[in-house]
């Protein structure tokens, strides 16, 4: 059987040699595996790294993401395509636990794992990672950068959406799940990804851009996006407290705490362990996850009013 492994890449030089190894080290059990990277017009070396490695690398300059994945998902001629980042390894029994999960039920349509630490994690890379790491079974999206798809379901969907230059990959889940299919995390499958946050700042500016992404669905529903609200009222209105009406000082910094508690308890619930320190641990990522994602919606602000008023 043949399968196709797609890696999408920009100026991804630092770690897509390690990516390509990683692959080709994994165990195959005799399956054919084509590697095919679709580059977006790096500049840092990348594409000539990959002739040396002999890898096959298509250049399409300027698409989205999602473009990069559809085109080398275009290549595949076998039952099943994967999506690896340039910057995730895969374990050596990650095609073989793959595989496995796909014959164990007809009705997973797609199985990955979130993203696993990578070399030498600080406490905020552990924590960031660690709050999806308990996770095992049906789930609303995976992450495109780990996921292993049936190649006529993702034909028959059309790929990830070209319109989105972010959060594709939960759009897509959201409709393999509408084709009562299931999205499957199996830690088994795992990739340790060297290109996780490090620091809190980190976690802003990544949810910064992937925010973004909560605009594909119904944002009235979006939990990630009503909690960020919340928390930026509540931030302002602690500040004006402070400057003009310390009276609700109290149930103001209360409610922010009580927030962050809330949103904390919701990473600790998925997390493969819990207790009070992780918890407290988790109140400023809460923060900075929050910030990021209220920023993406002044993003998208701006943006529209530059095109409005362009």
């Amino acid at each position: 059987m043949k399968i196709t492994i797609v890696i999408p890449v920009l100026n991804g030089i630092k770690y897509i040699g390690q990516c390509v190894v990683s692959l080709r080290q994994m165990d195959t059990c005799g399956h054919v595996v084509d590697i095919i990277v679709v580059d977006n017009g790096s500049s840092d070396g990348t594409v000539e790294l990959l002739k040396e490695l002999g890898v096959f690398c298509t250049v399409h300059r300027g698409v989205t993401v999602s473009q990069l994945r559809n085109i080398g998902a275009g290549y595949a001629v076998g039952p099943f395509v994967g999506f690896v980042d340039s910057d995730c390894l895969v374990r050596r029994d990650w095609l073989v636990k793959a595989l496995e999960v796909m014959a164990s039920d007809d009705r997973i349509g797609v199985v990955g794992s979130f993203y696993g630490v990578g070399d030498d994690p600080t406490w905020v890379e552990e924590l960031w990672c660690d709050r999806k790491g308990g996770i095992e079974g049906g789930v609303a999206f995976l992450p495109a950068g780990n996921m292993f798809v049936r190649k006529d379901l993702f034909d028959a969907l059309g790929g990830f959406s070209t319109t989105l230059v972010t959060g594709e990959d939960y759009e897509f889940c959201r409709r393999v799940r509408s084709c009562d299919k299931l999205v499957f995390s199996a830690p088994s499958v795992a990739v340790k990804h060297l290109g996780n946050v490090k620091m809190l700042r980190d976690i802003v500016r990544k949810e910064r851009w992937y925010g973004l992404g909560m605009f594909a669905g119904n944002v009235f529903t979006s939990k990630p996006l009503i909690s960020s609200f919340a928390f930026v009222l509540l931030c302002a209105g602690t500040a004006l407290s402070l400057l003009f009406a310390r009276e609700y000082l109290a149930v103001l910094l209360a409610l922010l705490f009580a927030l962050l508690v809330v949103v904390s308890l919701g990473f600790c619930r998925t997390a493969q362990s819990f207790n009070l320190v992780k918890l407290f641990q988790f109140l400023p990522i809460s923060a900075c996850y929050m910030l990021g994602r209220f920023l993406s919606v002044w993003d998208l602000v701006m943006l529209k009013s530059k095109r409005t008023w362009g």
